[in-house]
């Protein structure tokens, strides 16, 4: 049974990964759709839509980033306990810069060549969850979401996901997360902004 059930935690967090590798990715697919003029929906409903109706497109990365938010209860807990932490930085913009070159690619590639773009993504999209850069997502901060860079008394420099405004680390009360893996953690929007009620973890940031 503990098998069976460690098994199933590595598969949820292999196909959490994945989801979150589309969806800090899937803004490349919108723009270059709706650069290319391509109706699918019109096809799929088989009556005439204007332009105005290709910025569906964009609910794309929204919906995907949602459904992010939503299955990082699947996840293990840990939390942060006041004094835990010694340094913390904003680093939301730190990754703005790189995630724009995804326009920059998505306008080069010719409208309608699909098969260009399909190999492009892939490649992408393989770099993305390979290089564990996939827990930047701007439209994270769609969702009240903030990016922070956090030292901790165990040594360890890791990445938090919140909806807290932190400015010092005397801004920072106890709260739970969810480990996304042993560097990058997120808090879920349900949990509110109140301070964690949950057992302490028994894994601490290692």
């Amino acid at each position: 049974m503990l098998l069976n059930g460690q098994i199933k935690v590595i598969r949820m967090k292999i196909v959490y990964k994945i989801l979150l590798a589309f969806s800090s990715t899937s803004l490349l697919l919108s723009i270059f759709l709706i650069k290319s003029k391509n109706y699918f929906f019109e096809t799929l409903f088989e009556f005439s839509f204007n332009d105005l109706f290709l910025l569906l497109y964009l609910l794309i990365p929204v919906i995907s980033t949602a459904l992010v938010l939503y299955s990082s209860k699947y996840l293990g807990k840990d939390e942060f306990k006041k004094g835990e932490i010694l340094e913390v930085e904003y680093a939301g913009n730190n990754f703005l810069s790189s995630y724009l070159g995804y326009f920059f690619v998505a306008l080069s590639i010719a409208d309608k060549d699909f098969f260009t773009m399909s190999v492009v993504y892939l490649i992408l999209f393989i770099f993305v969850f390979v290089s564990k850069t996939f827990y930047f997502n701007p439209i994270f901060m769609l969702f009240g979401y903030h990016f922070y860079q956090v030292k901790t008394t165990f040594g360890l420099t890791v990445f938090l996901i919140t909806r807290r405004s932190f400015k010092t680390t005397e801004d920072i009360k106890e709260f739970s997360v969810h480990r996304i893996n042993n560097f990058t953690f997120i808090e879920r929007w349900f949990n509110g902004l109140r301070p964690c009620k949950n057992k302490p973890s028994k894994k601490k940031f290692s």
